[in-house]
């Protein structure tokens, strides 16, 4: 549920080179290559991500970064929107 959150209302959200920026940021903590980060899509990173930041950790890292991002911040609510209902989901079975 937090991938999908990640890809589809984070990633998904962002231009190119909105992207790029990211991927630049994360290229420590993935460690992604030169080569990866002008290769890899949206998909791939959002697969890195989970395996890194497991759980609600993938959102709050993507949270973070786009923080810093002055265009993002409608994409910011809705991540952590999106976050609380997965975690009140979770919670209630």
């Amino acid at each position: 549920d937090y991938k999908r959150i990640i890809l589809l209302k984070g990633l998904e959200a962002i231009n190119e080179y909105q992207f790029s920026i990211v991927k630049s940021l994360l290229a420590r903590d993935l460690r992604l290559t030169r080569k990866m980060q002008e290769e890899y899509n949206k998909v791939q990173i959002a697969d890195l991500m989970e395996r890194k930041f497991p759980g609600p950790a993938c959102v709050d890292k993507l949270v973070k970064l786009f923080k810093d991002i002055e265009e993002l911040g409608d994409v910011v609510k809705i991540l952590k929107n999106e976050k609380k209902k997965v975690m009140r989901q979770s919670g209630a079975r």
